[in-house]
Formats: structure tokens, sequence, C-alpha cells
């Protein structure tokens, strides 16, 4: 599945190259915007699909643009994110810590399928 390669390719690449620390509502204020990012990219995704499998060029044409600015916005922001916190990418507490707070965030992601939500569940009582 294409989003749940995305999904934790994203969250990897996150929890290694953008670390750091400043309390957890704080981080927990960072990467809020992160995962809303991730959960839009998830929905088109979605969206996509459904319009390939409908064969509608116009609505994938769309959902690509759409889909390209998501992705901007996700580099922008995973920019931002590593700027703040490059100090901190050798810290295990943070790793762990960033790590359940995206897995947390990303849980309220309503277009996430059953079996990325399962999962993920499941990785919380890591």
């Amino acid at each position: 599945m294409n989003v749940k390669k995305l999904l934790y390719t994203a969250g990897f690449i996150a929890v290694i190259l953008l670390s750091g620390c400043g309390g957890n509502k704080e981080l927990k204020e960072k990467v809020q915007p992160i995962a809303d990012a991730m959960c839009k990219f998830i929905d088109i995704q979605n969206q996509l699909k459904t319009a390939v499998e409908a064969n509608d060029s116009v609505r994938i044409d769309s959902l690509t643009n759409i889909r390209h600015q998501i992705q901007i916005e996700m580099t922008v922001l995973n920019e931002e994110f590593n700027a703040k916190y490059a100090d901190k990418n050798n810290d295990e507490k943070f790793l762990k810590e960033y790590k359940k707070l995206m897995n947390d965030a990303l849980l309220e992601c309503p277009h996430l399928s059953k079996e990325d939500r399962e999962m993920m569940e499941k990785g919380m009582g890591e």
C-alpha cells in the first residue's frame, strides 16, 4: 500500500532528521502541524486512488496538484522543525517522546486505513 509506505517512511525520516526537545507541550505543538499535513496527504492519496480507479483524469490532475502542494508544506514544516531541534538528533529520550507524540497525532487522522491504525496502535505499546 503506497500510503502505508509513505506514512512510515515520513515518520522514520522525521524521527531521524527532525529531533529535539523543549518540553512535551512545545514538542507536541511542533509535531501536530506535521501530523496534520501527513493526514491531509493520506486523504489526498485515498481520493487519488479512487479517481484512478474511476479513470477520472480531471480529478487525477487536480488531486495531483493538491498532493504536490501538501508535499511542499510537509517539506517546509520538516525543515523548520529540523532547524529548531537540530542539536537533539541523537537524544534517545527525545526520539522516544517524538515517536509517541507523532503516533498519537496520526491516530487522530480519520483517513488512516484500518490496517494502518491497528499497526500504529500496536506500536504504541512498545
